[in-house]
């Protein structure tokens, strides 16, 4: 997010604390706003559809937490270095998270349901006749670039912003703006 890397500097900045017998230990302000930066149990729909929005045809199982297991770096129980994921929902987040724990066995279902239908038809991208733009995001950590423009080549009548100007929240961050040109866009005024 736009903010995101400040508030995490910050953030780390105060992390531990020295004792007075010595050592360090976390800082209990530090924990406290660092899971106030999480709302994964206060937004239990995003939670749980997640990693289903991305399937297509075939279950998550869980996809975040088997492919983050492939990297052993990513452990912070076994590296000195704390590697970040970015947006990702676990499957022990339903056990930790108070308002996620009531949700466990539904998203146990979700994960394993294999059901879920394509997300898109190319072929109905291909016959595209309405105007349409879109605000990719040079930098977006969540959106790789080169998969916005793959998608939007195959849309005709689709025209990109590509902008550095925002990242990921976008809209968040300056909704009227965004809205506003892209609109300008479909009307040919930008």
């Amino acid at each position: 997010m736009s903010d995101g890397f400040e508030t995490v500097h910050y953030l780390l900045e105060e992390a531990f604390i020295g004792l007075a017998r010595g050592g360090r230990e976390m800082n209990a302000n530090f924990l406290l706003h660092f899971d106030q930066q999480h709302p994964f149990d206060v937004s239990p729909i995003f939670s749980m559809l997640q990693e289903a929005c991305y399937t297509q045809g075939s279950a998550s199982r869980w996809a975040a937490e088997r492919i983050r297991a492939e990297f052993p770096q990513f452990d912070p129980m076994g590296n000195d270095t704390v590697l970040f994921t970015g947006e990702m929902v676990y499957r022990w987040m339903f056990d930790q998270y108070p308002g996620l724990a009531p949700l466990r066995e539904a998203a146990e279902i979700l994960a394993d349901d294999p059901t879920w239908p394509q997300l898109y038809d190319v072929e109905k991208l291909k016959q595209n006749t309405v105007p349409v733009a879109a605000a990719v995001y040079y930098d977006d950590m969540y959106v790789p670039r080169q998969f916005s423009e793959e998608t939007a080549r195959i849309v005709p009548n689709m025209k990109l912003w590509i902008t550095n100007q925002y990242e990921h929240n976008g809209l968040r961050a300056d909704g009227e703006a965004v809205v506003g040109r892209l609109l300008e866009m479909v009307r040919g005024q930008a």
